[in-house]
């Protein structure tokens, strides 16, 4: 539903966009927000005056405040996966280095975005049932990880083995970049001497080497696929 409380006094003289960039600077300003003053400092009123236009312009591109959350998701997945292509590129062909270097970035994007990070992997805001861009812009990500882990372990590993992996080292790296952004992880590890900057270099390559051991000992063919199935059954045996 739309804000009805809109100030009605005389706006601030609107600036000049060519079209299509409000919507970005919008979505921007709204980053800058999430970052700065949290989801309840986020309104239409406070977009408008970040970038100086009138009261009555964000909503020529956002219904509310939700419309606007999605799009801080869509965007943020986009840059997100243009980040780790980037970093992966320039990392070269080693496929180990690929992996760290895709770890790496996510954790530096989620430092260096704040706002966006805080949107992005929350469905009840982002909406991605409602809104597709969301979702497709969301696999990206994902599955530039699922290609990356792929070349770390070759041709002829169990897709199921791939996929524990892929989901493990998501896990960490998530998990760590939560704990650094939103989390008592940044306080604690400046008390234990490691920068998060360390910190955000250090756990993507302990994954990285765990999967490097993985492959070295041959537990992602037929051993990992074996492990797999044992897993499996003891966890449907659990659960009877």
């Amino acid at each position: 539903m739309i804000d009805t409380t809109r100030d009605t006094a005389q706006a601030p003289a609107p600036k000049s966009f060519h079209h299509g960039d409000l919507r970005r600077a919008l979505i921007e300003a709204a980053n800058e927000i999430l970052a700065e003053d949290g989801l309840d400092g986020l309104t239409l009123r406070k977009l408008a005056q970040r970038i100086g236009v009138s009261h009555a312009a964000p909503y020529h591109h956002f219904e509310d405040k939700a419309a606007v959350l999605a799009a801080v998701a869509e965007a943020g997945f986009a840059r997100l996966t243009e980040a780790l292509q980037a970093a992966t590129t320039a990392t070269g062909t080693d496929p180990f280095a690929r992996l760290t270097a895709t770890g790496t970035t996510y954790v530096a994007f989620a430092l260096a975005h704040p706002g966006y990070f805080a949107v992005m992997f929350r469905p009840d805001l982002s909406r991605p049932a409602a809104n597709p861009g969301v979702d497709q812009a969301s696999g990206g990500a994902f599955q530039h990880l699922v290609a990356v882990m792929g070349e770390c372990l070759g041709a002829g590993v169990p897709i199921e083995v791939r996929d524990n992996l892929v989901l493990t080292a998501w896990s960490a790296v998530h998990g760590a970049a939560e704990l650094l952004v939103h989390g008592p992880l940044g306080r604690k590890s400046a008390g234990l001497g490691i920068p998060p900057d360390a910190l955000a270099t250090r756990i993507p390559a302990m994954i990285t080497g765990l999967v490097r051991t993985a492959v070295a000992a041959g537990l992602t063919g037929a051993a990992g696929h074996a492990w797999l199935a044992a897993a499996t059954a003891a966890e449907r045996r659990a659960r009877e």
